[in-house]
Formats: C-alpha cells, sequence, structure tokens
C-alpha cells in the first residue's frame, strides 16, 4: 500500500465514516426519465412515426430534444411496440427498383456485387 492511499483512506474515514468505495462515473441524466406519459401519448398520436421523428415531437412538445438511442431505450423500458405499419411498406422485395431507391436515394446508383444485400 502506497502512502498517499493510506492518508487517503484515513480522510475517507474523518469524513463519511465508511471505507465503502466510491461510485465510478459520472450519473447519467436524461430528459425522458419521467416522461411517461408523454412518451405514451406521443405514440398513441402518432402510432407510424419512426424514432426520429418521434425525437421531433417530444422536442417540439417539451422543448428538450434527445437522440434515438435513447429514445428507443425509453420505449423498450416502457414496453411500446416500435413495429410499423405493413400498408406503408408495400414492396419489400429486394430486386424491386422501389426498394433500391428507398435505400439508397434518388440518383445514387449501387454495385450489387459489392453489397451483400443485394444478394
Amino acid at each position: 500500500m502506497s502512502k498517499s492511499l493510506v492518508q487517503k483512506l484515513v480522510k475517507q474515514q474523518k469524513l463519511e465514516g465508511n471505507l465503502q468505495p466510491k461510485p465510478r462515473g459520472k450519473p447519467q441524466f436524461s430528459h425522458l426519465t419521467n416522461a411517461d406519459t408523454e412518451l405514451r401519448e406521443l405514440v398513441e398520436s402518432h402510432p407510424d412515426a419512426t424514432l426520429i421523428e418521434l425525437c421531433e415531437l417530444f422536442a417540439d412538445k417539451t422543448g428538450n430534444w434527445v437522440g434515438q438511442s435513447a429514445m428507443c431505450r425509453a420505449l423498450q423500458k416502457l414496453g411500446l411496440n416500435r413495429k410499423k405499419n405493413e400498408a406503408e411498406y408495400p414492396s419489400r422485395n429486394r430486386e424491386s427498383p422501389e426498394f433500391k431507391i428507398r435505400l439508397l436515394g434518388k440518383g445514387q446508383t449501387y454495385r450489387a456485387r459489392k453489397l451483400s444485400i443485394f444478394r
């Protein structure tokens, strides 16, 4: 044991009354921690909204922007299903031009040999 560790432990014992290890890292903060009712209302009013759209709607409603990953974790904790409406995506055929345009965007080309998703 080093001298500095012993000094740190003696100081901690005097100040805190114990030698328990201190919590590591910073506390995590999210605007979604107490927003269960707002999230449920947003999903009920916009059932086919994507994560990005939900983030924008949440920002419009509360004034606080949250990221996609935070929104996804909050929805999973609430047990809300994120499946999309099948009628919105009528063609799921990977060989169809509509699918490739939706995936790549208009005016972009691809090489079917290089991309494994088109095999």
